[in-house]
């Protein structure tokens, strides 16, 4: 009994000091995994609707903008514009003034908003995560980095509840809606991963 005793507790200490000698920098797939979990968290699955603010013409059918109100992430106000379209010239009306909606974001379209360097705005509703790393290659020296390529799946995961419900995002966006319905597929992807000094990066966010 003494010895199995004894033997459980090499086998612990053997474990323990295999773990504690681990490095972000080796090359394994919990290090590949959480490389490529940390690009897929900037990049992330978004609705663009461009810069802010914006002005557009009243519609009969529902747009974007408007779910985004609806959603309390855009705030609409009335307005006029003038309708200088070719059609209206040729028919001889020349300008007038449109109703039109001019479109801010609100308090609570700020902090869930992505805005990128152009002012371009997004509003993300999920992002993917890796299920399982398959394979990778072992790493080799090219063009003066240190490379692997991994083959790995993922799912779409994160996603926000007004994405899932919002059947008009679904039907303008083409990308939001077949993301959701395949929410549940694992999906089949590849990376070349770089090491750097403290961790694995991915490809694309190495310059």
């Amino acid at each position: 009994m003494i010895k199995k005793l004894e033997k459980s507790a090499l086998v612990a200490i053997i474990l323990s000091s295999a773990t504690a000698c681990s490095s972000p920098t080796d090359a394994n797939k919990d290090n590949f995994k959480a490389a490529i979990n940390d690009y897929y968290e900037l990049k992330r699955e978004c609705v663009d609707i461009g810069k802010l603010p914006v002005t557009t013409s009243e519609s009969k059918n529902p747009t974007v903008l408007d779910e985004f109100e609806k959603l309390g992430f855009l705030k609409a106000e009335k307005t006029k514009i003038k309708n200088e379209s070719l059609e209206a010239l040729l028919l001889g009306e020349g300008p007038k003034q449109l109703s039109a909606l001019k479109y801010t974001l609100t308090p609570e379209g700020e902090s869930v908003a992505s805005i990128s360097s152009g002012d371009k705005v997004s509003f993300c509703y999920a992002r993917n995560e890796v299920e399982d790393v398959i394979d990778f290659t072992k790493p080799t020296e090219s063009e003066g980095y240190v490379i692997s390529r991994v083959s790995y799946t993922y799912k779409l995961g994160d996603i926000a509840d007004w994405a899932k419900k919002s059947e008009i995002l679904q039907e303008k966006n083409l990308r939001l809606r077949q993301a959701i319905n395949k929410s549940d597929e694992a999906v089949s992807g590849s990376a070349v991963l770089v090491q750097m000094s403290d961790k694995w990066k991915h490809g694309n966010l190495v310059r």
